[in-house]
């Protein structure tokens, strides 16, 4: 069975494409999942034989033509290899991380090869978990999640002998396709259009002119800080928003000191399950929803506010043909896309609530409990990327993981990590305080570090 691409998948195999041949971490979504009881390593391979062939996202191939136009083929039959590891008297956590970052780096050739990779993990040859590697042009984070919960649903049930759950009733990806090529599909389709042509005609805000030097261009680095996590829920509590609310205000904050711009046109990745047949769905939904952050106030708490209200709309206009909005950007300047990106994949997880034993209602903890380690990751010498700043938020439960990819043409790469270290001051600092938009860049030139608060 073949058909069209969703909007989604679309424009995640063109961005995906930009990149190749390299083989990046964020193209692949990885779930470990525990295994309960103590099953035999055949009757674990047998329940992930079952689980691949119970959603099509994870025996699907994609191909592509010449011309760039594609296809998904939904696969009726065949076989996948499963590594098995086993690891005499190691801990089980130990040994599952380390074949993590074993997978991230094991490529997929998305129309020859399913978009899965499995291992079963086994200390002294008993099974312990499975890690799985699914391709980002199949399932979204969210779909992950739905995937993963499903595969230790059906380990859950066979360590208790009960009967084998059926999968959450869901739309699947081939029929969501169909979906967006009907007329009610066009209508969303030609309502997004015009809500992302309304920012264009305003044109794209806090763009800084390039500044050309040796390559690379574009810069990756890392922040991680347990204090951002617990900053993160203290203030969503306080202002009666979310944790992502409270990102992304930040952001606004901390780029309108590193460019001087009030405005900056920015896509906010949006998993687009608000209505209940697409909420299960194992596939990939996420698209950018465009918005503009503002950061013309007086202070932190009116960005806040001003931000909760600014991300509603585009929310329900973030499903669209991405190739139409390629064209409408490419038109608008060929040069640069929507400039800057947010995904945060931290917030809106329930295992991220706190008893309210542990909730702390001051800042200390904010700052005796940060552990705050920052580096550099890889580098791009592309000039085809077109955007200005991504920032990812991600992590666990305990820390946030703050990921950044600069258009080094555009903000030097000088000011990145003052830019992440500026984020946990700022956000430490609204804990205790009003913060005044005026002194927000001074917290990205202090020499202070989190570390040492």
């Amino acid at each position: 069975m073949s058909g069209p691409l969703t909007w989604a998948q679309q424009g995640t195999f063109d961005e995906i494409s930009r990149y190749l041949p390299g083989n990046q971490p964020w193209m692949f979504i990885l779930r470990r999942i525990p295994i309960p009881s103590n099953p035999s390593r055949d009757e674990v391979l047998a329940l992930i034989g079952k689980w691949i062939g119970r959603h099509e996202a994870l025996h699907t191939r994609i191909h592509a033509d010449e011309d760039g136009n594609t296809t998904q083929e939904v696969a009726q039959s065949g076989t996948l290899e499963v590594e098995v590891v086993n690891h005499p008297g190691k801990a089980s956590a130990e040994v599952a991380e380390s074949e993590v970052q074993q997978l991230r780096n094991t490529f997929v050739h998305s129309a020859t090869d399913l978009p899965v990779r499995v291992t079963v993990v086994s200390i002294d040859n008993a099974p312990t978990d499975v890690i799985a590697c699914i391709s980002h042009v199949l399932v979204d984070n969210a779909g992950a999640n739905v995937a993963g919960a499903d595969l230790a649903a059906m380990l859950a049930s066979h360590a208790d002998n009960g009967e084998m759950p059926d999968p959450l009733p869901a739309r699947e990806p081939m029929d969501q396709a169909l979906h967006e090529r009907t007329t009610a599909g066009q209508r969303i389709n030609a309502n997004s259009l015009a809500h992302v042509s309304t920012h264009l005609s305003a044109g794209m805000r806090g763009v800084p002119m390039e500044t050309p030097h040796e390559s690379p261009r574009y810069r990756a680095a890392f922040l991680r800080s347990d204090a951002i996590a617990r900053s993160a829920r203290i203030l969503g509590r306080r202002y009666s928003t979310s944790s992502s609310v409270v990102f992304l205000a930040a952001m606004a904050a901390l780029l309108n000191a590193v460019t001087g711009s009030k405005q900056h046109t920015v896509g906010l990745v949006c998993h687009n399950r608000f209505h209940p047949e697409l909420r299960s769905t194992v596939g990939n939904l996420a698209q950018r929803a465009v918005t503009t952050l503002d950061a013309d106030f007086e202070t932190m708490s009116h960005v806040i506010a001003a931000t909760s209200k600014v991300v509603l709309r585009p929310y329900a206009r973030a499903q669209y043909d991405t190739r139409q909005v390629a064209e409408l950007l490419n038109n608008h300047d060929p040069s640069l896309g929507i400039p800057y990106r947010f995904n945060d994949t931290w917030s809106g997880s329930v295992e991220h609530d706190e008893p309210d034993s542990a909730r702390e209602t001051d800042g200390e903890s904010c700052t005796t409990f940060a552990r705050t380690t920052f580096r550099w990751s890889e580098c791009y010498d592309k000039d085809d990327l077109d955007m200005v700043m991504y920032l990812n938020v991600e992590g666990r439960p305990e820390s946030v993981q703050l990921r950044v990819l600069v258009d080094t043409y555009r903000i030097p790469d000088e000011a990145v990590e003052p830019f992440l270290r500026g984020f946990e001051r700022l956000m430490t600092k609204l804990v205790r305080c009003e913060v005044p938009l005026s002194g927000v860049a001074g917290l990205m030139t202090s020499r202070t570090q989190s570390t040492s608060r």
